[in-house]
This record gives C-alpha cells, sequence and structure tokens, in this order.
C-alpha cells in the first residue's frame, strides 16, 4: 500500500479505501472494528473513506477530526452486532458527510449506553459538541433499519438530513436536538416499532433550546419526507423552532402529523412557522388503550400559561383525513382538533381540507382555536365530518379580550342528520369546549362560509361578549333575503334583515332582542 503522507499523516483531501487497512466480509466483527478505526484516525488532515464491502463491527466508530468524508461504494451493509451501540459518532468537529452506506442496528430495541433515550439521545450515526463546536454535517443516501435511533444530531450549526431511506426503528427516526439551520428533506421514514402505552416516539423530532439555554432552534425546514406508521405519537415533532418550513410531506398512519409546540426552557415567542401542503392520514389505531393523549393532524401549541405564544404562523393548504376514527379515543380539553391553534398571535389556517372525519369521540371539532390573543384567521377550508359539535370551536378562559377573528368562505358539510340540526359553523366558549367562561371577542368577522347545517348563526357561550366588526356581513341566508327564514338568535350589536317564514313579514331584528316589522306580507 502506497499512500502519500505530510509530517506522519496522509494529506489533506486524500482519498483510502477501508479494505487497504484490512476491512473485509470475511473478518471478524472484532477485527473490522479496529480496523476501521485505524482507517479513520489516518484521516487527520481531512480526506474521503470509501467502504466497498458488507462488514459487521462490534464496537463504535469514532470520526476525530474536521472534513471528512464517508461514502459506500456500491451501498455497503455495515451490520452492528451489539444492541445499544453507535456506528459512527463524533462531536466538536466539521464539515462532515457520510453518504451511500447501509446500517443494520441489530434490533437494537435498548436505548443506547444502556440510558433511555432523551432530547440529547444518541442514534447509529451521532454528531454532538462537548466542549467545542459542531457544524456542517450532511447525511445523505443512507438507509438505516433495526437502530433505536438511526439519526441524532445536536447542537449543530448547518445540518442536513436528505435522501435517506429509515425504517423498523424505535424512537426517533431523525433527531435534530438543539441545532440552527438544519434541512430534513426528501427522506422515506418508515414502521416505528415502539408501541407502549403511555410512552411516545416520533418520526422527525426537532426539539431543544437551541445551542443557549432559553434560546430556539432558528432556518430550518422539512419538506419532502414520506413517514409511514408512528401510531404512538407524532409523525413530526417541533419543540421550540423559529422560522420553520414544513411542506410536501406524505404522512401516514400517525397519531399526530405535525406537531408544533413549546418546551419549558423557552422565554420567547414560537415565530414565522409554515405547515403547508402536506398531506397526513392519521391512524385508526389507539395503541395509547383509549388514553387521553393529543390527536390531531396539525397542532399549534403556544404556553398560555406564560404567555408565549406561537406567532405569525400558516397552517394552508393541507389534507388531514380519517382523524377521530380510533375506537374508544377519548379528547382532553383543549386538544381536540383535525387542525389545533393554542395560544397563537397572528395565525392564518387557509385553504386546508379535512375528510372522512370519524365519530369515535363526540366531543372534537374539525378545527379548534383555544386562547386566540389576536388576529387568527380561519378561511376557504374544506371540512367534512360526523359529530355532532360544531365545525369550528374557538374558546378561552382568561377573561382577556381576544382581537380579530376572521372565519369567512369555509366549506362545512355534517355527515349525519343529528349533526345538520343542531351543529353550527362556529361556537365561542360554548359548552364541550370547556364553555362558559367570560371573554370578549373584538372584531369577529363571520361571512361567506357555506354548509348543509340547519342553522347557520354563530353559537355564543354564556358570558361571552361578541364584538363584531363593521364590514361583517353575517348571515347569506338572511342578508340575501331569501323568501323566508326561522327567526334569528339575538346578537349583540348586530341588526338582522330577514323575512320571517311564521308570518311572511320582513323584520328587522335588533341586537337588543327587538324585532321591528317593516313590511306586511298580504
Amino acid at each position: 500500500m502506497s499512500l502519500t503522507k505530510v509530517s506522519g499523516h496522509l494529506q489533506s483531501g486524500a482519498t483510502i479505501n477501508a479494505a487497504d487497512f484490512g476491512v473485509s466480509a470475511s473478518a471478524s466483527a472484532s477485527a473490522n472494528t479496529t480496523a476501521l478505526q485505524s482507517a479513520l484516525d489516518t484521516l487527520v488532515n481531512g480526506g474521503t473513506l470509501v467502504i466497498s464491502e458488507d462488514i459487521s463491527i462490534n464496537g463504535e466508530i469514532e470520526i476525530k477530526y474536521d472534513d471528512i468524508k464517508i461514502t459506500g461504494d456500491s451501498k455497503p451493509l455495515i451490520t452492528q452486532t451489539v444492541a445499544g451501540l453507535r456506528v459512527f459518532f463524533g462531536s466538536d468537529i466539521s464539515n462532515i458527510t457520510i453518504e451511500c452506506i447501509r446500517i443494520d442496528g441489530t434490533d437494537s430495541d435498548v436505548a443506547y449506553n444502556g440510558v433511555a433515550l432523551d432530547g440529547d439521545g444518541e442514534g447509529a450515526i451521532h454528531f454532538t459538541k462537548s466542549s467545542g463546536s459542531i457544524s456542517n454535517i450532511r447525511i445523505y443516501d443512507c438507509e438505516i433499519f433495526n437502530a433505536f435511533t438511526p439519526i441524532s444530531v445536536t447542537f449543530c450549526t448547518n445540518l442536513w438530513v436528505q435522501s435517506n431511506v429509515i425504517r423498523n426503528y424505535y424512537k426517533y427516526g431523525v433527531l435534530a436536538s438543539r441545532s440552527v439551520n438544519f434541512h430534513i428533506d426528501n427522506n422515506s421514514i418508515l414502521t416505528c416499532e415502539y408501541e407502549e402505552a403511555g410512552n411516545n416516539a416520533y418520526g422527525i423530532m426537532a426539539t431543544g433550546d437551541a445551542n443557549s439555554t432559553g434560546d430556539v432552534q432558528q432556518r430550518c425546514s422539512i419538506s419532502n419526507n414520506a413517514i409511514d406508521r408512528v401510531r404512538l405519537w407524532d409523525g413530526i415533532m417541533c419543540h421550540d423552532v423559529d422560522d420553520i418550513i414544513i411542506t410536501g410531506n406524505h404522512i401516514t398512519d400517525v397519531r399526530v402529523g405535525v406537531d408544533i409546540s413549546f418546551s419549558s426552557a423557552i422565554t420567547s415567542d414560537i415565530q414565522n412557522v409554515i405547515v403547508s401542503d402536506n398531506y397526513i392520514e392519521l391512524t385508526t389505531v389507539d395503541v395509547n388503550g383509549g388514553s387521553a393523549a393529543i390527536h390531531s393532524g396539525i397542532s399549534f401549541v403556544g404556553d398560555k400559561d406564560n404567555n408565549n405564544f406561537i406567532e405569525r404562523g400558516i397552517i394552508s393548504n393541507n389534507i388531514i383525513k380519517d382523524y377521530n376514527k380510533m375506537t374508544g379515543y377519548t379528547s382532553s380539553g383543549d386538544s381536540q382538533g383535525a387542525i389545533r391553534v393554542q395560544a397563537v398571535k397572528n395565525v392564518s389556517v387557509l385553504g386546508n381540507v379535512i375528510s372522512d372525519m370519524g365519530d369515535a369521540s363526540s366531543a372534537v371539532s374539525p378545527i379548534g382555536v383555544f386562547h386566540p390573543r389576536e388576529n387568527v384567521d380561519i378561511s376557504n377550508n374544506q371540512i367534512a365530518y360526523d359529530p355532532n359539535i360544531d365545525a369550528i370551536v374557538v374558546f378561552t378562559s382568561d377573561g382577556l379580550t381576544h382581537q380579530n377573528l376572521s372565519v369567512q368562505n369555509n366549506s362545512v358539510a355534517n355527515q349525519t342528520s343529528a349533526g345538520v340540526s343542531s351543529a353550527r359553523i362556529l361556537g365561542l366558549n360554548v359548552a364541550g369546549s370547556g364553555g362558559g367562561a367570560t371573554s370578549t371577542y373584538d372584531g369577529v368577522v363571520y361571512s361567506g362560509n357555506t354548509s348543509n347545517l340547519d342553522t347557520k348563526t354563530v353559537r355564543v357561550g354564556t358570558g361571552v361578549t361578541v364584538n363584531y366588526s363593521v364590514s361583517a356581513s353575517l348571515f347569506s341566508s338572511a342578508i340575501g333575503m331569501a323568501d323566508g327564514i326561522t327567526a334569528p338568535a339575538t346578537i349583540t350589536g348586530i341588526a338582522q334583515l330577514y323575512v320571517d317564514t311564521a308570518d311572511g313579514d320582513l323584520k328587522i331584528k335588533f341586537g337588543d332582542g327587538t324585532v321591528k316589522t317593516i313590511v306586511v306580507d298580504t
């Protein structure tokens, strides 16, 4: 073997083959572990390590130096024969690429190094910081299976996890924790094996307080991934991430499709979140055994108790299918909604399709909005559902004034006779959502909504004050002068013009309940 060296080490950018160091399909797992580590240790100045054969190992391979690429010739398989050990790991390093490798974690259904995996847990491929920093990590075109967590990266600046196949894992398909500028795109993440009631697992988990306590992760994308079967919990979970785009993902057989939320370490609002153009098909199997754990297609949850909001968010053009079909499912408080938003400011829910919604629980609505502080727009959504409950439920219990709620141009179809006769398009602080709390909604706009429901007025709970916008066109049937409607319910601050089916007279009903006849039908 002839290799060019500088001061006892290989030249910067050198390419070596692991076979030249004794790594081979015929060697023992112990011999391959030692030889593979020796090969990497020669790349002090950076370079490329090529692995050409399927091999087994029985230890962990540490990447110690910057500017290293590990690549496979024809996607060789590395089998980790010891459950609970990583394959490649490194700390305080930069400019690392792993590509075109297959890894078998050998049914590693135990946590790595014998401890329970958490937000800083270690995967079959794992990078983190110790006393320094970590940046520019790229993991491309790999296939990883039978690992507790296939890929985990923490405290990283600039991370790309792209075009990998991840399957038959046990906790996190991909974990990006406390990192900035990460991109998890075009991966297939299939079959989470962990389904123990009362616990959780995730297809993609992006969590933590970035590189400093109290900070959030920033400048991130999760796009065009296929995620299937995470029946215990979330397809995609993001704690504490600003400036994130989640788009174009195909997410199936999950308890929650996309979950955006806070952790207790964060002291500022989560800002600039876009969830768009995803297909989400929810599981019909409740592996939590009837537990009241969260069940949603898309969930935005700020911290209402500490006034930390999700601010400037868009949920648009998503398709959510099969919500509320888990037999025995029980909703819990604010956990309801195929689309659920809580403690938000400046959030729009636009152009989504909610279809084939079941009736496992009678207490869940297609869209649930809880504690909206200001500027919430719910428009142009298409909703088809079964339960006898209002299609859009808005609720708050903080006693504050909530500014600017717009519910416009939604199309609602209830698929049961009971729902058609008694449900509404919009309910404000009504029974079933913890109703009855005193609250004020200023600047409400309710117009252009269509439905097959018998009653199209807003349902308003006891103790609630609603101040409609002067531009609000509330009821197209009354304003359009349909020739006969049932006398509308009183709405404080709004005068309603209508033709009364009781006698055919043209009437006006004022906001205090007073009714005056304008023209008598003769």
